[in-house]
């Protein structure tokens, strides 16, 4: 890549990671949590339990922390929003939390201290040049890191909501859409290992596709698209405007929307 494009990248990634901590209130009702089958891996596979010391990157407003929580880990994390990190603080005071706040790039992190390092949703907000060394130094040796993403649609599993939300897109965001050949991020597998292993400090990646489904009423599935940054992005009028029409949608197929996800988990451990 260009150092002007690698530049417009890094502007672009910076600006929009921040449109989150606006409303984290919202942010924390829209979004669902992750499979539990994904915290049973993490127990299995990294040891993730009591005394557990973990480094989450990008908690947001907790989705995975109360889970990694409730299991006995010890958790520092690292949020770049202000009102995420408040958002955190309050639901999970008196728990072994602590919470430091700025650019992951930036914060100083204790060196060879934790067990785990779990990038739930975030990483991809990130430069992985310069994050994924940062957290192989944090980790103490054959430590783990653990990534993932979940997708918003499964492509193999299409729905009369999906094509709604693919027309609207198309419709009035022309400039966002990405059509329906688009392959999301979280399911380009070989990108995200490439990710991870470019800094050469972790081995071998384990990949884990995990197929579920939620569901939502036409309130719930407007709540959840208000929270993607793609519309955050958008001026106010126009956010409201593909909003509405995207519950619309919902509400004209006259019974609960069942959302077809795809999380993909991956997992490596640190070699030097």
């Amino acid at each position: 890549m260009h150092e002007q494009s690698k530049k417009r990248e890094a502007a672009m990634r910076l600006r929009l990671r921040g449109t989150f901590d606006a409303d984290a209130g919202a942010y924390h009702r829209g979004r669902p949590g992750y499979p539990a089958r994904v915290y049973e891996i993490l127990s299995e596979r990294c040891g993730l339990g009591p005394g557990c010391h973990v480094l989450e990157v990008g908690p947001g407003t907790g989705q995975a922390t109360g889970e990694l929580l409730a299991r006995g880990a010890r958790i520092h994390a690292v949020e770049f929003g202000e009102q995420m990190a408040r958002q955190l603080r309050g639901a999970f005071h008196g728990k072994p939390l602590s919470i430091a706040e700025g650019d992951f790039d930036l914060v100083p992190i204790q060196p060879a201290t934790y067990d785990l390092a779990v990038a739930a949703t975030s990483l991809h907000w990130l430069d992985p040049c310069t994050a994924v060394p940062k957290i192989a130094d944090a980790l103490k040796p054959e430590g783990w890191l653990a990534a993932w993403w979940t997708a918003f649609g499964d492509p193999e599993r299409p729905t009369a909501f999906r094509a709604h939300v693919e027309r609207i897109h198309a419709r009035h965001l022309p400039e966002k859409d990405r059509g329906t050949g688009h392959l999301p991020y979280a399911l380009r597998i070989q990108d995200r290992v490439a990710d991870l292993r470019a800094a050469d400090r972790f081995g071998p990646v384990e990949v884990t596709t995990l197929r579920w489904e939620a569901v939502f009423n036409p309130a719930q599935i407007r709540r959840l698209f208000a929270t993607f940054s793609h519309l955050l992005d958008l001026p106010p009028h126009r956010r409201e405007m593909v909003l509405d029409k995207i519950a619309q949608a919902a509400e004209s197929l006259g019974e609960p929307v069942v959302e077809p996800y795809v999380t993909t988990l991956f997992l490596t451990r640190r070699t030097v």
